[in-house]
């Protein structure tokens, strides 16, 4: 399992690697994955429209979880839905 991330751990610094998966208050900016089920998941979608001639959009975002604001929220939502439009009119 691939845990790497390339991750910033305080403003203003320059990304670092951490080969054991991102580091508390950190902001990932690259990575593997690692165990994350959503990958897996995505991975298996991608390999199995390869095979299908499938027209359907598919698509795979993260975002962060946990104690966000609502204002941390309400940013989210609004950087997907453009994403969502988007992939619902292709």
């Amino acid at each position: 399992m691939d845990r790497s991330v390339w991750e910033i751990r305080g403003a203003g610094q320059a990304p670092v690697r951490s080969d054991t998966g991102p580091t508390s208050g950190s902001t990932s900016v690259w990575g593997g994955g690692g165990g994350f089920l959503s990958n897996e998941i995505a991975y298996r979608v991608t390999k199995l429209r390869a095979t299908l001639p499938s027209t359907v959009p598919a698509g795979h975002l993260h975002v962060p979880g946990g104690n966000g604001t609502d204002a941390d929220r309400v940013r989210i939502v609004a950087r997907c839905v453009p994403i969502l439009r988007a992939a619902a009119l292709a």
